[in-house]
C-alpha cells in the first residue's frame, strides 16, 4: 500500500521560539544539552534548521521554557487588536539591525567601554576608519608639545625601549652648550629613569641621531616609491611571497574544514534517527555523540584561526600597496614633525648601545611603519656623533681648531699642558698653605711651651722663699728634683712632636 501524502510540518518557528527563550534566559546550548541528556548539535538543527524534535524531548522543551502551542499548532491563530497588529508589522519591516536597537534601548546603558554594544555600520561615518583608528591612538598616548627647554618631541607616544616596551624619555642635558635645542636632548629608557638598573637599562639614544635616521629612511623609501618599481615590486613580493603561498595552503585547509564539519552535522542526524528507530544502544549512541562533538569543537575552533589567519594575509597585501601610495607624498622631505610621524610609524624600538671587536659603537633602531610593519631594510646602526661647533682660535698659541664645547678655550695641545701647570700650581698652593700653617702652629706650641716652662719653674721656687715659708709650703728634696726635670722635657718633646705631626698631616690643631 502507498504511503498517504501528507506535508511536512515545518518545525522552523518553534526552533525560533525555543532559542529566543534559551537565549533569555541565559542558557548554552552545552548546559540545555547535558541537563536533558541531548546533543548540543541536535539542539541547534532543532533551533536552526527546523528538525523535528522527539515527542519526550518536544513536551520537555515546551516545560522548560513554558512556550504555548498554541501559536504553532493551531491554524487560526487568537485575535489581535489593532495595535499589536501595527506593532507586528513594524517588528516584521525592521532589519536585525533595528531590532538590535530597540533591544539595547531598554537595558541600561554600560558605563564600562568592554560593556558597550557597538554596531557597526549603522551610520555613514564622518571620518574614514583609519582617520578614526589614528585619533584614537594619539588620545590615548600622554604627550606634552614642548619641554621645560623648549624642544618638541615629535616621537611622543612612538618611541618604546626594545627590551622593556616600556616608552622612552625625552631628557635635556643642560651641560651641553650646543647652538640646537636638539643637540642638548637624548632618549632614555623610562623603566630604566623610575626603577635604575634593577628594571632594564639606559638604551640613551641622541635626539639628532634619531632624527636623521628616521628622516633617511623616509626619504628612502619616498625615492624608491617614485622612482624605482623594480625594488617596490621586490619589497611587495618579500613582504607577501610567504603570505601568498601560505594563503593557499591555508585555503585548501579551509574547505577540507568545511566538508568535514558538513559530513558531522550529517552523521549527528543519522545518529539521532537511529538512536529513535532503537538501531543503536544508548551507551553507543552517547559514545559516538561525544566523538562527534568533540571533533566538531576541535573543527571549528581550527575554522575560526584559519579564517582570521587568511584576513591577515589579505590585509597585509593590502597594506603594502596602501603604504607605498602614502609615502609617495613625501618625497624629498627636509624636515619632520609630529603630524609625518603619526601618519607613516606605528612604533619605534631602540636597543641599547654594544661595542664591537674593532672598539666602534653601535645601536640598533627598528621602524615599525603601518600597513607594513617592519622591514628588514629598515634595521639602522647609526653611531654617536655630536654637533661640530665653528671653529676657535686657541688662547695661548692662536691655532684654529675646533672645540668640544661652548666654554673651550684652548687647543687640544694646549689644554693637555695648561691642566698639568694648573695641577702643579694647585698643589704647590696646597703644600704652601701647609707650610704657613706649620709655621703659625709652632710658634703657638712654642709660646705655650715657655709659659709652661715659666709656670713650673715659678711653683717650684717658691717653696724654697719665705713667701712659700709663710703659706705653709714645704720645700721638696734636691734629689726630687732630679728625676722630675728628666720626666718634664721628655713629656714636653714627645707632645711638640705629636702636635706637629698631627698638624702635618690635617693641617690643624683640635
Amino acid at each position: 500500500m502507498a504511503k498517504r501524502p501528507v506535508p511536512r510540518y515545518d518545525f522552523k518557528a518553534f526552533g525560533a521560539a525555543i532559542k529566543a527563550a534559551r537565549e533569555g534566559c541565559k542558557e548554552s546550548r552545552k548546559k540545555v544539552g547535558d541537563e536533558m541528556f541531548i546533543s548540543p548539535r541536535y539542539l541547534a538543527n532543532i533551533e536552526n534548521k527546523g528538525q523535528h524534535p522527539s515527542l519526550q524531548i518536544f513536551f520537555e522543551l515546551i516545560q522548560r521554557y513554558h512556550i504555548s502551542v498554541d501559536q504553532f499548532l493551531l491554524e487560526t491563530p487568537p485575535e489581535k487588536n489593532t495595535q499589536r497588529r501595527q506593532l507586528d508589522a513594524l517588528l516584521d519591516g525592521m532589519s536585525d539591525t533595528g531590532i538590535r536597537i530597540v533591544t539595547a534601548s531598554k537595558k541600561r546603558p554600560s558605563k564600562l567601554p568592554e560593556e558597550w554594544e557597538v554596531i557597526p555600520d549603522t551610520h555613514e561615518g564622518i571620518v574614514t576608519q583609519e582617520e578614526f583608528d589614528t585619533v584614537q591612538q594619539l588620545m590615548t598616548s600622554r604627550r606634552r608639545e614642548q619641554n621645560a627647554g623648549g624642544f618638541e618631541n615629535i616621537f611622543s607616544g612612538v618611541i618604546k625601549c626594545a627590551d622593556c616596551g616600556y616608552a622612552m624619555r625625552a631628557a635635556s642635558a643642560n651641560r651641553r652648550k650646543r647652538p640646537d635645542i636638539i643637540d642638548c636632548v637624548q632618549y632614555t629608557c623610562n623603566n630604566y629613569g623610575r626603577y635604575g638598573n634593577v628594571m632594564c637599562t639606559a638604551h640613551s639614544i641622541e635626539a639628532r641621531d634619531l632624527f636623521n635616521a628616521v628622516l633617511a629612511d623616509i626619504n628612502r623609501f619616498a625615492d624608491m616609491a617614485v622612482n624605482d618599481e623594480k625594488a617596490v615590486r621586490a619589497i611587495e613580493r618579500r613582504l607577501t611571497e610567504t603570505d601568498q603561498s601560505r594563503a593557499k595552503s591555508l585555503e585548501k585547509e579551509k574547505k577540507k574544514l568545511n566538508k568535514r564539519l558538513a559530513e558531522l552535522d550529517r552523521l549527528f542526524s543519522s545518529l539521532y534517527e537511529d538512536k529513535v528507530m532503537e538501531r543503536i544502544t544508548e551507551r553507543n549512541f552517547e559514545m559516538m555523540s561525544g566523538k562527534y562533538q568533540k571533533e566538531q569543537l576541535e573543527i571549528e575552533a581550527r575554522l575560526k584561526e584559519v579564517t582570521e589567519t587568511l584576513n591577515d594575509s589579505y590585509e597585509k597585501s593590502q597594506g603594502v600597496r596602501d603604504f607605498l601610495s602614502l609615502i609617495r607624498n613625501y618625497q624629498g622631505l627636509k624636515e619632520l614633525d609630529a603630524t609625518i610621524i603619526n601618519a607613516l610609524i606605528d612604533k619605534i624600538l631602540v636597543s641599547e648601545r654594544e661595542k664591537l671587536a674593532d672598539g666602534t659603537v653601535r645601536q640598533e633602531i627598528k621602524i615599525y611603519y603601518k600597513f607594513i610593519g617592519f622591514v628588514g631594510e629598515l634595521h639602522i646602526t647609526p653611531t654617536k656623533r655630536w654637533t661640530a661647533l665653528k671653529p676657535k682660535n686657541c688662547t695661548v698659541c692662536g691655532v684654529e681648531y675646533v672645540p668640544s664645547s661652548g666654554i673651550s678655550k684652548y687647543c687640544p695641545a694646549c689644554a693637555k699642558r695648561i691642566q698639568r701647570e694648573k695641577s702643579n700650581e694647585s698643589k704647590r698652593r696646597s703644600r704652601e698653605r701647609n707650610r704657613r700653617a706649620c709655621i703659625e702652629l709652632s710658634a703657638k706650641n712654642d709660646r705655650l711651651t715657655l709659659l709652661t716652662m715659666t709656670g713650673i719653674t715659678v711653683l717650684t721656687i717658691i717653696p724654697f722663699t719665705a713667701f712659700g715659708t709663710m703659706l705653709g709650703f714645704v720645700a721638696l728634696p734636691v734629689t726630687y728634683f732630679a728625676y722630675l726635670i728628666p720626666c718634664i722635657l721628655l713629656y714636653m718633646v714627645l707632645a711638640t712632636s705629636l702636635k706637629k705631626a698631627y698638624v702635618r698631616h690635617y693641617g690643624e690643631l683640635l
